[in-house]
């Protein structure tokens, strides 16, 4: 059996790559920050959350992140995009219901794609 470095084999590598870290749970008003890239940026609430995705001049994520949100509580996520952001979608900007995950991939300094369980 092929072992990677310090005597990593490559079932345990591919657990590690397909591990997705969870963030805090948010329940008021967010915006996106650095250490929500590459994560699972859970909201459980039961009242209307908005999540927003900020300028690249006020948090730098690298063109080519992906983050998820998921709307864990009853309350409506909605994505919302800062100045001078793009927020690119083909069927809206509300999360489509409880236990729906969706995916935010920036494709430029500030324009992004949201993708997934949106409505």
């Amino acid at each position: 059996m092929k072992q990677y470095a310090a005597g990593v084999t490559a079932a345990q590598l591919a657990t590690v790559a397909t591990t997705l870290p969870v963030t805090s749970i948010r329940t008021a008003d967010y915006i996106l920050q650095l250490s929500d890239a590459g994560c699972l940026v859970p909201v459980a609430s039961s009242s209307a959350v908005t999540i927003t995705v900020p300028s690249h001049a006020d948090v730098a994520f690298v063109v080519g992140t992906t983050l998820y949100v998921a709307q864990d509580g009853t309350g409506q996520v909605t994505i919302a995009a800062a100045s001078g952001v793009v927020v690119q979608t083909a069927d809206g900007y509300n999360v489509a219901g409880q236990w729906q995950e969706v995916a935010l991939h920036k494709r430029d300094l500030n324009t992004w794609v949201l993708k997934g369980g949106v409505r």
